[in-house]
């Protein structure tokens, strides 16, 4: 299934579409800071995205927080800045979340370099053999 295309702020305000990242791996994640799961998940997804980031993965995540300055207090709080994290507002993020078909946070989904979605689950299910054939 081709991945759903969509456009979103980033957390500095900047507009950033998912279509900017064709040709790269990308680990789209779906996280909100005030969720558990999510905050528990993040360390083993980051460590995973560090390993495959020069072989062109890349990292967006959808925060599902109720403000901008949640996100980017989670995100500053914690050293995740590599993560192009995105949010517009709670009802622009839901609506990707919609377009995704997500059943809640934290889920993730690996999208191949032609924007086809090979892999969709909660994080603890990603492993590196979901990632290296891609690369």
């Amino acid at each position: 299934m081709t991945a759903p295309g969509f456009t979103l702020e980033d957390l500095d305000g900047k507009s950033v579409s998912l279509y900017a990242f064709r040709g790269q791996v990308v680990l789209l994640n779906f996280w909100a800071s005030w969720c558990r799961p999510c905050r528990n998940a993040m360390p083993a997804l980051m460590e995973l995205f560090n390993r495959y980031k020069d072989q062109g993965l890349v990292m967006v995540g959808v925060s599902l927080d109720r403000t901008r300055e949640d996100a980017a207090a989670y995100i500053a709080e914690t050293g995740y800045d590599e993560m192009v994290a995105l949010w517009g507002s709670l009802s622009a993020a839901q609506g990707v979340a919609r377009a995704y078909g997500i059943p809640g946070v934290p889920h993730i989904f690996i999208i191949d370099r032609d924007g086809i979605i090979r892999f969709s689950a909660h994080p603890a299910r990603l492993t590196s053999a979901d990632i290296e054939p891609l690369l």
